[in-house]
């Protein structure tokens, strides 16, 4: 981001462009990294955002070409206008290379973006991970500890825990196998584990003396590190984690949600323009194997339009 304020401010020295192109070529990922700069930088131009709707409409006429100012003696007195201009651009930057998860990537044990990914920790234990997951890897005498620290993971421990035992952490409870198989799902809004075969204990990570054990059939929504508002309700085992085969299944739930899960295995930003239809109700079956056919889907049942400025971004409005 970075090189990207620097490339196209119209001020960079020979110096600074040997440096970009020694960094740019020093890492594959450093290239990656720059062209999805690049391009994101290229397609958001082609959005406007209305501070009183908070709507995000593409803009209809096509914006003059500016033309690239000359290079100019670099001034040692204060921040110029490409500067502020740069930063804001670092700042949108950040705010949806942030969203995307790329700085996960970089310092976590395993990251997905919009692929599923099925990980051996050893001959007893096995981990699928959800797109737009990250986790950390620890192990110790008889233990091995995963933090979740984003997304969700389906586990497979073949093992009993006086053998050794298998602890999935997330920022407030931390989930021990009992011998099973069990899902734990950590988002922005909520945390959740279900089980679908045996038994595992939560514990409280704050509240040291509280635990649950949590028995085949039902599921645990975590709502606040408060032990007291946990929701511990019946299961229906088909349904949980439907996303290890390849489909994704709502009832009755909002178009926001369905929009910001359908967005985890869409290579790009999926927004939707209107207000009005965040809490238009879903319900249906989509095809996450291919996300195309899942966003046509959602077009042909309900009252939306897609508009593709690319592959990279789809804009969702009201028919």
């Amino acid at each position: 981001m970075r090189w990207h304020i620097r490339l196209t401010s119209g001020e960079v020295t020979d110096q600074e462009q040997r440096e970009f192109e020694d960094w740019v070529t020093a890492n594959p990922a450093h290239r990656q990294a720059y062209v999805g700069i690049q391009k994101l930088w290229q397609e958001t131009g082609q959005l406007t955002y209305d501070r009183h709707t908070r709507h995000i409409m593409v803009s209809e006429r096509p914006q003059a070409k500016r033309r690239r100012p000359k290079r100019r003696k670099r001034s040692q007195r204060g921040w110029t206008g490409s500067a502020v201009a740069g930063t804001a651009l670092l700042a949108a930057c950040l705010t949806v290379i942030w969203w995307n998860g790329w700085h996960r990537q970089i310092v976590s044990d395993y990251a997905t973006d919009e692929e599923r990914q099925t990980v051996h920790l050893s001959a007893d234990v096995q981990m699928t991970l959800d797109a737009q997951t990250t986790v950390d890897i620890e192990r110790q005498q008889g233990h091995t500890f995963v933090t979740l620290q984003s997304g969700a993971a389906w586990f497979t421990v073949r093992t009993k825990p006086e053998e050794h035992a298998v602890h999935v952490l997330t920022d407030q409870v931390t989930v021990t196998s009992l011998g099973t198989e069990f899902l734990v799902e950590h988002t922005s809004n909520h945390q959740f584990v279900a089980v679908t075969e045996h038994a595992v204990t939560v514990a409280s990570r704050s509240a040291v003396q509280h635990t649950n054990r949590l028995d085949e059939g039902y599921g645990l929504t975590i709502e606040d590190r408060s032990p007291e508002s946990w929701t511990k309700t019946p299961i229906d085992p088909a349904t949980i984690g439907t996303w290890r085969h390849g489909r994704l299944i709502f009832e009755n739930v909002p178009l926001q949600k369905v929009v910001e899960r359908l967005d985890d295995y869409h290579p790009g930003m999926l927004l939707i323009t209107d207000n009005s239809l965040l809490y238009q109700k879903v319900s249906g079956v989509f095809d996450i194997e291919h996300p195309d056919r899942a966003l046509a889907s959602l077009q042909l049942a309900f009252p939306v339009t897609l508009r593709r400025l690319s592959s990279y971004v789809v804009l969702i409005s009201k028919t």
